[in-house]
């Protein structure tokens, strides 16, 4: 290729880069790094292009090979400009011409590092490679350890699952499986989508090993986020209450918080660092960690560092939901890389004694194997739903754009009649599937943005308007201070966790900014102009941590008026108190961190609730890299009762065809212990 011409498909894959994630600072830093190093080949500049975007996409490194190049450079320039370049970065690879821009070692203190491992060739950002070095070998430092089968196993498992309110049929097999393998491991994994019962099996293992002598102060439970840290603890509380009379010595497990894992770890913002490391580990027998899929190779190195090897890690999240919004897919990472898990004899004849469960097992002993589990069956999302998530997650990686068009073809459609100048929301019973169960995953065409907004005004009438939801929210007061639920109060927030427009962008008519602005206009008491403000009946989501009042990224509260209309508006968010009741508390709206309005929100902050009925919106045009497998099943599966897919079907079925790898040189496969 001449020199112009490269200078031209440089500049385009630049512009275009910039278009698909890429950032002004990253642009910045590529410069530094040539200046830094004294080359700025051009096949540098690329290669340093390809590798933010992997790392803005979450990709922890770069593999550098054609048909990685080539799926690199894929909608970013034609397919014979990419072949080109993809030729003269391997070309300049292979002649040992990046050897002044990238080392081979972290030692090297190098910002760019060269990894040649088996078949791949692999180019990391120093920081990522050392987090990665980090956890792969406290990963398999704890694999080695085997804990001590405690002597009473054979009673406190049999007890848990048979125990109070609890038959053992209440619980799965693979449940049960978690729970005795918990007893068996100082390390374990725990993967399910929504309503497989997660945080069932956290409290029976945290019940388990109470009886095992553990005291309630050496436990630690931490999340992701704040929000999810919240509902965890409000899980936990609920156990307890299910329990009644016949808690116990368990009632003591309501005293046990969870926290952010930023919390858990003592992050120091104004230094960036972290007061429990590797020379300072946490002072816990057992530390748990909820919604592993949110977390990043960074927060989980630093995580693995601060478990004393001893303690036990548990670890729990849903495999094929969205990964982290920073670099690394952990939760992937620690999957079984061959087919469904399976346990050594060993450990299979173990817990087959302490659960009656018949399990396959292998010759091989594989320590991570036998530290995973996988919960399949569903105890509260809709059948329908379930299925097409998992119709979605069986296509093939490769060659699935026919099949994916074929499921399109198999939802059902909405079609939303028309009144005046308005489309009209379906009542729930015109959401019938053929055995009479409401709901289920339905597909609304929408070819264009007009069209969609129609359908986000009949969707927000109907859940708001229609249902009296604004003239309920303007007749009840927000309470003072903390207060225990009211009938009003329940049915508010009962309502607004009801239904939720979830959306792949944050801007644009597809984008929640657009439709809350959009929907503000529609529902605010006599439609005043002010679409950035509140009114009473908005929904509040809360975008960062507020530790003194206790609120947190991810809250959704709902904003009344105050008791005597003299104070404004205050917002009011839903809590449960020690023992577990519901309980509402009320915050002035001045007082609030960052928030904005609720009624429609990005999947990626969607993750870890639940909803009766949601609404997807999909952008009729770019956001490529945001449509795969991933997000659509997360959506979805956000939804109890109806989930509604709304846009063009040639783009949904080039959503669920394209799934989101990310490259990562972590190797915890055939881990022996």
């Amino acid at each position: 290729m001449h020199s112009n011409a490269h200078s031209a498909v440089l500049d385009k894959l630049t512009e275009q880069a910039l278009a698909n994630g890429l950032q002004p600072v990253d642009i910045q830093t590529i410069a530094d790094i040539c200046e830094l190093s004294g080359r700025r080949d051009e096949e540098i500049v690329a290669l340093l292009t390809a590798m933010f975007l992997c790392l803005r996409e979450g990709s922890v490194c770069l593999e550098v090979s054609h048909a990685a190049l080539l799926r690199r450079f894929d909608g970013l320039l034609d397919p014979e400009e990419s072949a080109s370049l993809a030729e003269a970065i391997i070309a300049k690879l292979q002649a040992d011409a990046f050897l002044e821009f990238a080392g081979s070692s972290v030692d090297e203190h190098k910002p760019v590092i060269l990894q040649r491992a088996a078949s791949r060739t692999l180019v990391y950002f120093q920081k990522y490679l050392k987090h990665e070095r980090v956890l792969q070998q406290l990963f398999h430092e704890r694999l080695k350890i085997s804990a001590a089968v405690h002597p009473r196993a054979a009673e406190i498992v049999p007890a848990i699952l048979a125990g109070p309110g609890r038959p053992p049929g209440d619980f799965s097999d693979e449940q049960k499986l978690a729970i005795a393998l918990a007893l068996l491991r100082n390390f374990l994994v725990v993967s399910g989508g929504p309503g497989t019962g997660k945080t069932s099996v956290v409290f029976a293992v945290l019940r388990a090993l109470l009886r095992t002598g553990l005291n309630p102060s050496r436990i630690a439970l931490a999340c992701p986020t704040g929000r999810a840290a919240q509902r965890l603890t409000e899980s936990i509380r609920a156990g307890v209450l299910g329990l009644g009379a016949n808690a116990g010595a368990d009632s003591v497990l309501s005293t046990v918080l969870a926290s952010t894992l930023h919390r858990l770890l003592g992050y120091n913002p104004s230094r960036g660092t972290f007061s429990h490391h590797r020379e300072n580990t946490l002072p816990f027998d057992v530390v748990v960690v909820d919604e592993l899929s949110m977390v990043d190779i960074v927060m989980m190195s630093r995580l693995m560092e601060a478990v004393p090897p001893q303690s036990k890690l548990i670890l729990l999240g849903d495999k094929n939901q969205l990964p982290s919004v920073d670099a690394g897919s952990v939760l992937s990472d620690l999957m079984p890389r061959a087919g469904k898990p399976g346990f050594s004899k060993e450990v299979a004849k173990q817990l087959g004694a302490l659960t009656g469960v018949k399990i396959d097992s292998s010759s091989e002993h594989d320590a991570l194997r036998d530290s995973v589990v996988i919960l399949q069956k569903n105890f509260r999302s809709q059948k329908h739903i379930c299925n097409i998530a998992a119709q979605i997650n069986a296509l093939p990686l490769d060659n699935s754009a026919q099949q994916a068009a074929q499921l399109v073809s198999t939802l059902p459609r909405v079609e939303l009649s028309r009144t005046q100048d308005s489309l009209k929301w379906p009542e729930r019973e015109r959401f019938v599937q053929a055995r009479q169960e409401h709901g289920g995953c339905w597909f609304l065409p929408a070819l264009n943005a007009d069209v969609w907004s129609e359908v986000a005004a009949a969707w927000a009438k109907h859940h708001y308007q229609a249902s009296e939801f604004l003239e309920l929210a303007a007749a009840t007061p927000a309470p003072i201070g903390v207060s225990a639920a009211t009938e009003p109060l329940r049915r508010l927030f009962e309502q607004v966790q009801r239904a939720r427009i979830l959306t792949l962008v944050r801007e644009g008519p597809f984008g929640c900014v657009g439709v809350n602005r959009l929907l503000s206009q529609l529902l605010r008491p006599g439609r005043r102009p002010r679409v950035n403000s509140l009114f009473a009946g908005a929904p509040v989501l809360i975008t960062s941590n507020d530790y003194t009042l206790e609120i947190f990224n991810g809250d959704v509260g709902i904003a009344l008026h105050s008791a005597d209309h003299e104070a404004g508006l205050k917002v009011v968010f839903e809590r449960q108190d020690e023992h577990g009741k519901k309980v509402f508390v009320a915050i002035p709206s001045e007082a609030l961190p960052t928030h904005e309005l609720a009624f429609a929100m990005t999947v990626h902050k969607s993750q870890g609730s639940e909803y009766s009925q949601v609404l997807l919106a999909l952008p009729d045009e770019g956001a490529q890299r945001l449509l795969n497998r991933q997000m659509i099943y997360t959506a979805i599966t956000r939804a109890k009762e109806l989930a509604v897919i709304c846009g063009r079907p040639e783009v949904l079925g080039s959503a669920i065809s394209r799934t989101l790898e990310r490259t990562s040189g972590l190797d915890l496969s055939h881990t022996h212990g």
